[in-house]
């Protein structure tokens, strides 16, 4: 996916920009309450919760990407009842920020696929197999190693929709209506 240079300068100032994270904020949300109704809110639960946030951080930029993250996390404690955990808030803010530091900066010279995949599977591995995880831990008691495989899968399953999303020329198109 080649950005245009709209895109790489995005700010906080466009509305639509904003209107765009508010929607994956919102996807991410859904996303969360839907596993959370199918496994539970036990230690185990399989989501693809984070591929709004991994969009909108790759799209919008690390900034975009981590509000959006924190958003989803808030408002997910919001519905659930639960106090915000400050622990597991700071891994959804370094996975949706350091998913778009590492795309556009630190893994631009790599092929898409591989791009995409080391971003996605290099923000779950601090994000959420070791900081959430942690706090997790500290919050629940739950023993945390489990984690590691199932976001491993969710890593890989992440990165083809990311690519197959990325890859859509309308899809793109629109976005880049959205970044003008």
């Amino acid at each position: 996916m080649k950005l245009s240079p709209n895109a790489r300068h995005t700010t906080l100032r466009n509305i639509r920009v904003l209107t765009g994270a508010a929607l994956l904020t919102a996807v991410s949300f859904v996303l969360a309450y839907l596993a959370k109704s199918i496994f539970g809110t036990g230690p185990i639960r399989i989501t693809l919760e984070n591929l709004p946030i991994f969009f909108g951080s790759i799209l919008f930029g690390p900034v975009i990407g981590m509000i959006i993250a924190v958003g989803a996390d808030l408002l997910s404690c919001l519905q659930s009842g639960m106090t915000p955990n400050l622990i597991v808030a700071v891994g959804a803010a370094l996975i949706g920020s350091l998913s778009g530091v590492l795309y556009r900066y630190v893994l631009a010279k790599q092929r898409e696929g591989v791009r995409l995949f080391l971003t996605v599977f290099l923000s779950h591995l601090l994000g959420s197999m070791i900081v959430k995880s942690f706090g997790l831990y500290l919050y629940f008691g739950w023993a945390i190693l489990y984690r590691i495989p199932i976001y491993i899968g969710i890593s890989i399953i992440e990165a083809l929709l990311l690519r197959y999303l990325t890859g859509s020329q309308s899809l793109m198109r629109q976005i880049g209506k959205v970044t003008k």
